[in-house]
Formats: structure tokens, sequence, C-alpha cells
């Protein structure tokens, strides 16, 4: 079993300094804000048109056309090494454009099939800071998805391989010591079951059924760290989050579903995606302005 400090999500964290505390999810009788619903008519058009970057302003969508025309096309897999187009955002036709700090979900008018929520704030801030250190740590380590795009995107947790070998094993694109990547493997792994545990009282019904469903389809793997590929025995994680005055030490089986992402930076131009899951969920850990998103939404 290893020690705390081991498994302690922050490295710098003196745990002889502080108290230990037993840390336990609770999910909570009534959600700390009020939900909005809107329920909006689908778009006769998909908008922003798909195969673009998109700008909500001039002064975003000319420094980022400036960059990409010097930027170096590295990845072979750039289409005739061509580059996307950006194209300003026409707010005139979106239905709706929330407002910052605003709780809501939006559902289809016709069908009542939930489409997107955004909740702003609703984890501590602390936790949050500490979590995007451990993003952070994750990112320093990792290989990008895709070596032409601004910032990066790593793949954490469990992928289905490449197209010329698939394969449903843990993903192998952290750079250093066996070690190393085994220990920032358990600690995303742990960060992932944190913010899980935490956001599910948040998810509506629909999102955490898909969820448990495609966990279900693979066999109930979580991101358990890579054990399950290893041939170990379920996994129950145990790891500190610094909060306050204290250390709490969590234990739980309850992880968070076998891949995510981890990006900082990251630009992606509009596209139709092909995914196991119906829905998708980010955790926004760190922009200019203070504020921290649970988004999810319907993928496309």
């Amino acid at each position: 079993m290893p020690t705390l400090s081991d498994i302690s999500t922050r490295s710098d964290v003196e745990l002889t300094s502080r108290p230990i505390v037993k840390g336990k999810y609770q999910k909570p009788s009534t959600l700390v804000h009020t939900l909005k619903t809107m329920k909006l008519d689908e778009l006769p058009e998909i908008y922003p048109p798909v195969g673009c970057l998109v700008a909500e302003t001039e002064e975003i969508r000319s420094v980022w056309e400036e960059h990409l025309k010097e930027a170096l096309l590295s990845d072979p897999r750039s289409a005739n090494k061509t580059r996307r187009q950006v194209v300003m955002m026409d707010f005139s036709k979106m239905k709706y454009t929330v407002p910052e700090g605003e709780y809501i979900e939006i559902r289809n008018a016709k069908t009542n099939e939930f489409v997107c929520a955004v909740q702003p704030n609703i984890f501590g801030q602390k936790t949050v800071r500490n979590a995007n250190g451990g993003v952070f740590d994750h990112l320093n380590r990792a290989k990008g998805t895709r070596a032409d795009d601004p910032g990066i995107m790593a793949n954490v947790g469990y992928t289905a391989g490449l197209r010329s070998d698939p394969e449903f094993a843990w993903g192998k694109n952290l750079i250093g010591k066996s070690i190393e990547k085994e220990k920032l493997s358990y600690k995303s792994s742990c960060w992932l079951a944190h913010g899980w545990n935490l956001a599910q009282p948040y998810f509506p019904e629909e999102v955490v059924d898909d969820y448990n469903k495609v966990t279900a389809a693979v066999g109930g793997v979580g991101m358990d760290a890579g054990r399950w590929s290893k041939g170990k025995d379920n996994t129950v994680l145990r790891y500190i989050v610094p909060e306050g005055e204290a250390d709490y030490l969590y234990e739980t089986s309850d992880l968070a579903p076998p891949c995510a992402n981890f990006s900082k930076n990251y630009v992606k131009g509009t596209h139709k995606d092909s995914n196991a899951n119906k829905f998708g969920s980010s955790i926004t850990t760190s922009r200019l302005k203070q504020m921290v998103s649970l988004n999810t939404r319907r993928t496309i």
C-alpha cells in the first residue's frame, strides 16, 4: 500500500504539520443554487458551421489568424497542409447567450430532451486551485493528441488504441520513468474521482445514466490508474485533498468514467465527433476571470 505522501494529490503537502481529516462524499439534499430550465427549438442548420475556428471578438480573430499563418504544420494528419479558417461569431444566429453567473439547463422544446447545462462556481476555490495544479502536472508530462493544434489536449485513462491497432488499454502518452508515470496516473485518477464524486449531484439524470451505461459496456472499468490493464482487482483510490486548515483523506471505489482529457489554452475547430457517450462534460479549473463552471452537453 502506498504511503500517504505517495498518494497525496499535492506533492508539496506537509502531512506532518496539518491535521488529517477523514473526507466523506455527501449528496446534498438541496442544491446550492436554483437551476433555471429553458426550452428552445432546434436550429434548422448547425451553427457555427463545421470545420472552422470561431472567434467572439475581432481582436481574438486577428490574433489567432496571425498565429495560424506562422505556426508550423508538424502533424502529418493535417489534410493537405491546410489551415482552418477563423470566422467571427454571428450572435444574431444564436437562440440564447448564457450570461456570466447564470445556472441554466437547456432542453429541446419539442421533445424535452436534455441539450446542455452551465453551472458556475459550484466547487470550492481551494479545491479547484489544487485540481488545476494536478492538471498542469499531468500536461507537463503528456504528449498532446494533435501536434498542430494551439495549446495542448492530452488523453487521460483508457483509450481504444490506434485505428490500425485497436485495443482497450491504459493510455501510454506520458513521458518519464515508469515509476513517475505510475504516480502521475494515480494522482490524475484521484483528481478525476474527486471531481466525479463532487459533480454527480449536479448532473442531470440523463447524463449520469449515459456515463453508467458506457462504463458498464466496458465491464465496469473506471479511471483506475491502469490497474485493470495490469490484471489487478478493482481499485479503491486513497488520496488527500488540502482544504482550509486540514488535509482531507478520501477513500472511494466510485471511480470516474474510464477516459477523459486534460487541456490548457486549447483551441479546436468545430467538428462532428463519434463517441460512445451521448453526453460530454467539462470542468473549467482556470480562466482569466474567476469563474469555475461545470458544463454538460449533448455530443453531436
